[in-house]
């Protein structure tokens, strides 16, 4: 078995854990997950059919509804809310007059930061959640192909890396999409602390090295990878993993333990 991010020989008779999941309906709901030793990616090796997001991912997640539900709009803000220090201190710090969001859902972030004087996008395949977004909030896409190369300045990731069949694949065209001197601002369940990151959508599970790899291999440069709680401070330890990084390298920004350090302070002070 060939590794899908790095394409390094992986034993596909060594799983590091299996699973029942409710959402895969293939196999009796089993699923093996894999470590590669070069890269330490995180994978399921079952296929995931790029329809499965425009029809029964969100009849599965839902409990049997297809349609934008209340909750999912509430949790989105939710989310929004959590991470707007963040946003508020990358506006301060790089300026960005152009954003767009990656996976975009409801919309919700699209807004906030059309409500922070940013001109934003947002991209979101489930066609009824990017519809409920363009009829709410504005302006949403299915895909990068529809808007060609708008050179966003910031360029947001939130909780969506893991559902990514190719993720170096996408962030290339992300970069591709993105200004000179952009930033890329992500989130991703962490592997190690969070029950959420093994599930038949997530291809990936993502640890801080195996997410360095990923941005690395697809043409960005990590500023800082932090363990983050998210929506969920009810847990005991962080159950995401928060990435900022550039689309140019830049000497005092170098992925070093100084500066996961400082990436660490900054989210005890927001």
């Amino acid at each position: 078995m060939k590794c899908p991010i790095c394409h390094s020989e992986v034993d596909d008779q060594a799983p590091i854990a299996e699973l029942h999941d409710s959402f895969y309906h293939a196999n009796e709901g089993m699923l093996h997950y894999y470590f590669c030793y070069q890269c330490e990616a995180v994978f399921h090796d079952e296929p995931i059919d790029e329809t499965y997001y425009h029809s029964q991912y969100r009849t599965d997640i839902q409990g049997g509804t297809a349609g934008v539900i209340y909750k999912a709009v509430e949790l989105q803000k939710k989310r929004a809310e959590n991470l707007t220090p963040f946003l508020k201190r990358i506006i301060k710090d790089f300026s960005p007059k152009l954003a767009l969001d990656m996976g975009a859902s409801t919309g919700v972030l699209v807004k906030q930061m059309n409500d922070m004087n940013i001109h934003a996008y947002g991209i979101e395949i489930d066609e009824p959640y990017s519809a409920y977004a363009h009829k709410t909030y504005g302006y949403t896409f299915k895909s990068l192909d529809e808007i060609g190369s708008p050179q966003a300045d910031l360029i947001t990731c939130m909780q969506t890396l893991e559902h990514l069949l190719d993720p170096v694949s996408s962030l290339q065209k992300l970069r591709a999409a993105a200004s000179d001197k952009a930033s890329l601002f992500l989130e991703v369940p962490n592997f190690k602390t969070s029950p959420l990151a093994l599930s038949y959508p997530h291809r990936f599970a993502y640890t801080e090295n195996s997410l360095y790899n990923v941005l690395v291999s697809s043409g960005w440069y990590p500023i800082w990878i932090i363990q983050h709680w998210g929506i969920h401070a009810n847990f005991r330890q962080p159950t995401n993993l928060l990435g900022l990084a550039l689309s140019i390298p830049v000497s005092r920004f170098e992925y070093t333990m100084q500066s996961a350090r400082l990436g660490q302070m900054m989210a005890e002070k927001v």
